[in-house]
C-alpha cells in the first residue's frame, strides 16, 4: 500500500514555544483514510534521525463495511521508518479494510 506522508510545519509565532509538532500523519485510499502516529515527545528531526524520542504509536483509520474507524496497533515502534513499515505492512496484508471508492 502506497502512503503519502506529510509533517506539519514546525510552529511559529509569539506562542511557538508553547506549541509542539505534530508527528507525520499519513494518507491512503485517495486521501480517504489516514495514518496517525503518536509519540510522548515533539517530532524534532534531529532527534527523530538518532531515535532520541519515545516509542511510537501507530493509528490507523480502518473501514468496517459501514464507517471508518481510528484503531491503535498493539505494538510500538522504536524508529519512524519501523512505524511507517508498520503501516504499510498492515494494510498490504489486509486489503479488506480499505474502503472501496
Amino acid at each position: 500500500m502506497k502512503i503519502k506522508w506529510e509533517v506539519s510545519p514546525a510552529p511559529t509565532g509569539p506562542y511557538r514555544s508553547f506549541q509542539k509538532r505534530s508527528w507525520p500523519v499519513g494518507m491512503f485510499n485517495d486521501n480517504k483514510q489516514r495514518v496517525l502516529l503518536r509519540c510522548a515527545d515533539e517530532y524534532v528531526p534531529a532527534r527523530v534521525k538518532t531515535g532520541d524520542h519515545a516509542e511510537i504509536e501507530v493509528w490507523l483509520d480502518l473501514w468496517n463495511g459501514e464507517k471508518t474507524k481510528l484503531v491503535r496497533m498493539t505494538n510500538r515502534c522504536a524508529t519512524l521508518q519501523e512505524a511507517k513499515a508498520q503501516a504499510s505492512d498492515f494494510l498490504d496484508r489486509r486489503p479488506q479494510y480499505i474502503r472501496e471508492c
